[in-house]
């Protein structure tokens, strides 16, 4: 079998995709992250290539990307502070170096990597994030693609530079460094986004370097733990400047998306790139209808990157099909194969391996036990969606359960819920046929539902949800059917099965430590569950 082989060299969230030529909705995405354990990892992607056996397969050929610097520079500099190339070299992979791999532009990967698997046959793409590849009038930050029969147009691109304190006009790099006042990080968005609505914007922002350079720098929060940030004196100061940015972000873009409505009447749209995850923003764009439909990638940051590399290397070579709705899925990772000797060695005496009975899952759900839920290939994005899950039944008080014995989040975070598709109009401020199989919009749960749905909404009444059709995934489906029969609600709770500050689990090693260090007592692994030993809980 003949593959194509994308790399990822980004700055975060590095990692490979390989595609089947053959047969291309079987690709495979393996996040630097996953394997490193180092969440966003930037990593050259030699872990990655690792655990796929590379030499062994037959490559078509090799593309790569990174963001903002090139990868000649990228790969000198590692050159510089150890031998790298005679390393990879040693290792057999001097062929994925720099000069033996064609390179994509940044912002056409995620154009490719968000068209593979999408539900349109023609639509328009917005690519929209910090930074990408570098132009003469500055670094790319803002793209729009017309796709039709399988062609990409470039119609705009915008570019910024930066100023002396490294500042620019790029929404998505104001939105970074928000994140790293507040939470002395540039890869916590997420959170600025989550924390807006607890505050009160400061007004319009007129100039995003300006007002990054008038921030207060001694409320600028540099600790590193939980505890350090939740005890700061400045909280409201942060809560407003995350009203703020959330405010600019959206101002930005309606703008901008209400202008291509006009000249592109009666489209689809793809939302891709870092800012794509703002699932704020999506949910008000989707109530607006300035587009027919709206399709988010589950991997639209740099995690899809090296799908789009690897794309672009067969895309035209491939009759391509539009992927509909019912079949999405963002179980495109590693595939890990374990045998019930390996699992009953890997989990001892510690632990009682069981055949699976969803019956018994659900009733355990029902008793308010929290579940992990290990299946098959994990999820590619950020977001757990049934492959590496936590779930619980939604219930009142198990948001400050989870925060306080498990996942050790801050108090304001909002967890997502997943439900099937047929029910979504029920519960939630849409139509009967929304889709959100990634939870790339959020969106206002209902009130008369909102009293026993509290612990999955935000202070705003929305919640990131997941709908399910059983054709995504079977097993997942039926779960929450044999909730619902108990409990009257086919929801539950999901959350990504790690600890804040991790990535998602990979492999059974990683299940393992994570039984081993929570007080969660059951866990679901493919077909089997795992019950702890009641004395070591």
């Amino acid at each position: 079998m003949k593959f194509s082989l994308g790399l990822g060299k980004t700055i975060f969230n590095s990692g490979i995709s390989l595609i089947p030529v053959e047969n291309y909705h079987e690709a495979q995405i393996v996040l630097s992250e996953r394997i490193d354990r180092k969440k966003n990892s930037g990593a050259w992607p030699e872990q990655a290539l690792r655990t796929q056996n590379i030499s062994n397969k037959l490559l078509v050929g090799a593309a790569q990307n990174r963001d903002v610097q090139t990868i000649k520079e990228f790969e000198d500099y590692l050159d510089t502070r150890y031998p790298f190339r005679d390393h990879l070299k040693a290792r057999q992979f001097n062929s994925f170096l720099d000069e033996h791999c064609q390179t994509v532009n940044h912002h056409l990967a995620h154009a490719y990597s968000a068209t593979l698997f999408s539900p349109f046959r023609d639509s328009l793409i917005l690519v929209i994030d910090g930074a990408g590849s570098k132009y003469p009038d500055g670094f790319e930050f803002l793209s729009l693609y017309q796709f039709s029969n399988q062609k990409f147009t470039l119609l705009e691109k915008r570019c910024t530079q930066f100023d002396q304190k490294g500042f620019s006009e790029s929404i998505g790099l104001f939105y970074e460094g928000i994140s790293e006042f507040i939470f002395n990080s540039k890869t916590l968005a997420g959170k600025v986004m989550g924390l807006a609505p607890l505050g009160k914007s400061l007004g319009k922002v007129s100039s995003y370097p300006s007002f990054l350079a008038s921030l207060d720098q001694t409320k600028k929060f540099t600790g590193k733990a939980k505890e350090e940030w939740e005890s700061s004196p400045h909280m409201g100061y942060y809560q407003d400047l995350a009203a703020t940015v959330q405010e600019a972000f959206e101002d930005y873009l309606f703008t901008y998306l209400e202008e291509v409505a006009k000249n592109y009447p009666d489209e689809n749209l793809i939302l891709v790139g870092g800012c794509a995850l703002n699932c704020t923003f999506n949910g008000k764009l989707w109530k607006t209808k300035l587009f027919k439909n709206i399709y988010v990638p589950p991997n639209p940051g740099d995690e899809g990157i090296s799908l789009g590399c690897a794309w672009s290397l067969v895309k035209d070579q491939i009759q391509w099909e539009p992927l509909p709705w019912h079949l999405q899925t963002s179980s495109r990772g590693t595939i890990w194969q374990y045998d019930l000797p390996e699992i009953k060695k890997i989990f001892s005496s510690k632990y009682q391996v069981k055949e699976l009975k969803l019956e018994e899952v659900a009733s355990l759900l029902n008793d308010n036990e929290c579940i992990a839920w290990y299946q098959g290939r994990s999820e590619v994005g950020p977001r757990a969606l049934g492959q590496r899950s936590i779930l619980s039944k939604p219930r009142r008080g198990v948001k400050a359960f989870l925060n306080a014995h498990v996942k050790f989040r801050e108090a304001f975070r909002p967890y997502g819920c997943t439900l099937p598709q047929d029910e979504v109009s029920h519960y939630f401020e849409v139509d009967k046929n929304f889709e959100n199989p990634f939870m790339s919009f959020a969106i206002k749960v209902r009130d008369e539902h909102f009293h026993n749905l509290e612990d999955v909404c935000h202070i705003d009444q929305t919640s990131r949800f997941q709908t399910l059709h059983r054709q995504q995934n079977p097993r997942y489906y039926d779960l929450l059917k044999e909730v619902g029969k108990l409990t009257g609600k086919s929801i539950l709770l999901n959350t990504s099965l790690n600890i804040m500050g991790e990535p998602i689990l990979e492999t059974i090693e990683d299940a393992h430590r994570f039984m081993e260090n929570s007080v969660i007592k059951y866990l679901v692994f493919n077909d089997y569950l795992i019950i702890k030993d009641q004395q070591h809980v």
